[in-house]
């Protein structure tokens, strides 16, 4: 090779290396102007900075597991739904900011990301500072006292005893409740509940403050003193977050609006602007009829429900520079891989889980087996019921052969004896007398008998040498026995003009010995 080829090929180099370390000082410059741009919000007073936030929620644990397993009716319709879509905004100290928007559009969720309640799917969230939110009850507890919450709300923000002590003569002032503020929270009303969030919050002394629809409900003289409290936070340089969907409230208290609709930032921008579209959308809206607005809400919810990762990289592609652009994919990237490891189950959970559902279907076959087994043993109670009534037979067998179905021979402590059904009527007294026997000698046969609660069915044991030994007195007495067997049989007639043997009652009559 020639040495002016050798020396071409070595200008050539050192043009590359020089080129990749413009590269490398361009690229130090950008990042040095990234974090000097960052330092500069936070010296200008930057309290709230979203950038690309998107949310999405997800399927629950529950239906997934139940399509994953089949079980139930699972509602194809059902997807993953993005209740932000790539929102962006900045806010600074001093600075009042009105949120509005439809139902359903995003607002709560907006917020709750703001006070930390909720995490975000894609995107970025600085905050800077403390952030209080007023609800209309919110965190209050319902069984607790006025004064009992400003104590627990306050407890929960740092404060110590002497400092809540001493603040809370000012809260108990400005929330006009008066001796209402002993009473349970449960017994207040909306705008009482609202004016002791309200009055809680604002001697809380927060960075940021959110008020969710909490004036709305307050009456015009505690609207104007909450109004005029606002504008003392503004000029001590906190911000505030106003949501409502009264219009003369926004223009009054706000500087800026944030319009969101349906997940998506609409406009931005001063409330003289912003606020004037928003009211012409409102109005055009409620001029359509009712099937018409529910099909405009359908159809906007069916794009949050279409929305995807890729649509949003595709919306920072199409409304950016390529160098902001690839900063924003990144971001994107590594916010979506958090997010999927935060809602990922462990393998811990996945085991519980796996075990509940062992434990639900081993319990349905146990106690599908249990009443099967009860559902037998009923039966079987019922025919064993039937089995004991004795059968109805001519008179001329009746003391024979009645006897005979309800005993049977068998032995106790070495004695012999047959079991004798309980009639009708029958008294221990009484049996003894007919089989010749003391009341002693029954209850020795039968120990855990109590002689008060025999019952008809019943079966008690009897001394069997006692059958051929029946009582010669009282063969007229036993009245219930004899209406007994009139019961019992039918189409019998008793002879009750002579007493010879064969008109005694079938219960008095010796059965043939077996």
């Amino acid at each position: 090779m020639s040495p002016v080829i050798k020396q071409d090929s070595g200008l050539k180099n050192l043009e590359l290396k020089n080129l990749e370390l413009k590269n490398l000082e361009l690229k130090d410059l950008e990042l040095k102007d990234s974090e000097l741009k960052d330092s500069e919000l936070k010296d200008s007073g930057l309290k709230v900075r979203g950038r690309l936030i998107s949310k999405k929620f997800e399927l629950s644990q529950n239906e997934k597991l139940k399509e994953l397993l089949g079980i139930g009716q699972t509602n194809q319709e059902m997807k993953d739904f993005w209740a932000l879509r790539n929102v962006n905004f900045e806010v600074y100290d001093g600075e009042a900011i009105g949120v509005v928007g439809l139902n359903g559009s995003g607002k709560s969720t907006l917020l709750n990301m703001i006070d930390r309640s909720l995490s975000i799917t894609a995107g970025e969230l600085e905050i800077n500072g403390e952030v209080s939110r007023i609800a209309i009850g919110a965190g209050l507890k319902a069984d607790l006292t006025g004064r009992d919450n400003i104590r627990l709300k306050c407890t929960m923000m740092g404060m110590s005893k002497k400092q809540i002590e001493d603040k809370m003569s000012e809260i108990v002032q400005f929330s006009e409740l008066g001796p209402f503020i002993d009473r349970q929270v449960k017994d207040y009303s909306s705008g009482m509940r609202s004016k002791l969030a309200f009055s809680i919050a604002i001697n809380q002394d927060p960075d940021i403050l959110i008020i969710d629809e909490a004036l709305s409900v307050g009456d015009s003289t505690f609207s104007a003193k909450s109004a005029k409290k606002m504008f003392e936070f503004r000029e001590k340089g906190k911000t505030i977050f106003v949501v409502s969907h009264n219009s003369a409230q926004i223009q009054k208290w706000t500087d800026k609006v944030i319009w969101l609709h349906y997940g998506e930032v609409k406009e931005y921008g001063a409330t003289k602007d912003v606020l004037p579209k928003y009211q012409a959308f409102i109005n055009w809206f409620n001029s359509l009829s009712r099937e018409q607005q529910e099909q405009y809400k359908l159809d906007r919810r069916k794009e949050q429900q279409d929305y995807s990762v890729a649509a949003l990289k595709q919306e920072v592609l199409d409304n950016a520079s390529e160098s902001v652009s690839q900063s924003s994919l990144t971001l994107i990237d590594e916010t979506i891989k958090k997010s999927k490891k935060r809602s990922k189950l462990t393998w811990t959970s996945k085991g519980l889980m796996l075990l509940c559902v062992l434990v639900m279907f081993f319990s349905g076959i146990a106690s599908a087996k249990g009443q099967s087994i009860l559902g037998l043993k009923k039966t079987a109670g019922m025919k064993q019921t039937t089995t004991v009534k004795p059968s109805k037979v001519p008179k001329s067998s009746t003391s024979k052969s009645s006897h005979k179905s309800s005993t049977s021979a068998n032995q106790k402590n070495g004695v012999e004896t047959f079991d004798y059904i309980v009639k009708e009527g029958d008294i221990i007294s009484n049996i003894a007398l007919v089989y010749g026997l003391t009341n002693d000698d029954i209850m020795k046969l039968n120990p855990n008998l109590n002689p008060s609660l025999i019952t008809p069915g019943m079966v008690i044991k009897l001394q069997k040498a006692a059958k051929n030994k029946p009582s010669s007195t009282d063969t007229t007495t036993d009245a219930s026995v004899s209406s007994v067997e009139e019961d019992n049989f039918e189409d019998e007639t008793i002879d009750t003009t002579t007493d010879t043997p064969n008109n005694l009652p079938d219960s008095r009559t010796i059965p043939e010995s077996e």
